[in-house]
């Protein structure tokens, strides 16, 4: 389970601080698929990165299986970061000179993952995707939505316990935006805690529940 208890996250400007999310509290479980909803600059984006291992609240716990994670040494959050949470975001972040199977591997990398042991890894993820027969192809000359079928793909090569989407279908048209959700509630009902970051209320209700931040704060909680 994860538990986020009492969150706040507070930047100072000079002498002003901004609470830019404040007093939040919700659990996910295991195979839950939740959104979290807001207009833009309702902290949904820092909530994310602090879920993900990112960024340190200012105030508040999120645990993970019982476990303050911001308790932990650099090396073990890192590990948390590598090895628990895979990320999805908008705008891909793939690197267009490299293949498609090279930009899957890297995470593979990363995480010290034996040689011998990544081409099954990455060509399992890859293949749930329904993108292995493109793994040599380089990503730069992919379509939009195949690009986000690949980062999806990066996200669970790993086999990590949360997904962390932050409008994985902003660039998308609503044929490859509707693939992208079937995708993630596929990693739901392998047992994943999927957490969906959007401003579209279309794909917001297709989850199991949702949560409506406004100015930092939860406004409306539909998961219980």
């Amino acid at each position: 389970m994860l538990k986020i208890e009492d969150v706040g996250k507070c930047f100072t400007d000079g002498e002003k601080e901004k609470w830019v999310v404040n007093h939040v509290n919700f659990n996910v479980s295991k195979g839950q698929f939740i959104s979290i909803v807001g207009r833009s600059g309702s902290g949904k984006s820092t909530l994310l990165k602090m879920i993900g291992g990112l960024l340190k609240p200012s105030a508040g716990r999120i645990e993970y299986e019982g476990m303050d994670i911001y308790s932990l040494g650099d090396k073990e959050l890192a590990d948390y970061r590598c090895n628990k949470i895979g990320f999805v975001f908008q705008d891909f972040f793939l690197e267009d000179n490299y293949s498609v199977y090279q930009n899957v591997e890297v995470v593979l990398m990363i995480a010290g993952v034996p040689l011998a042991d990544r081409r099954k890894m990455v060509e399992d993820a890859l293949a749930c995707v329904d993108m292995l027969d493109k793994k040599d192809d380089m990503a730069g000359i992919l379509s939009g939505g195949e690009k986000q079928r690949v980062s999806i793909a990066r996200a669970i090569v790993n086999n990590p316990c949360v997904i962390c989407a932050d409008e994985p279908c902003g660039n998308l048209d609503y044929e490859n935006g509707e693939i992208v959700m079937n995708l993630l509630r596929k990693q739901a009902q392998m047992g994943k805690m999927v957490i969906l970051i959007t401003h579209n209320n279309d794909d917001a209700n297709r989850t199991d529940g949702k949560i409506r931040l406004q100015d930092g704060e939860i406004v409306k909680n539909e998961l219980e």
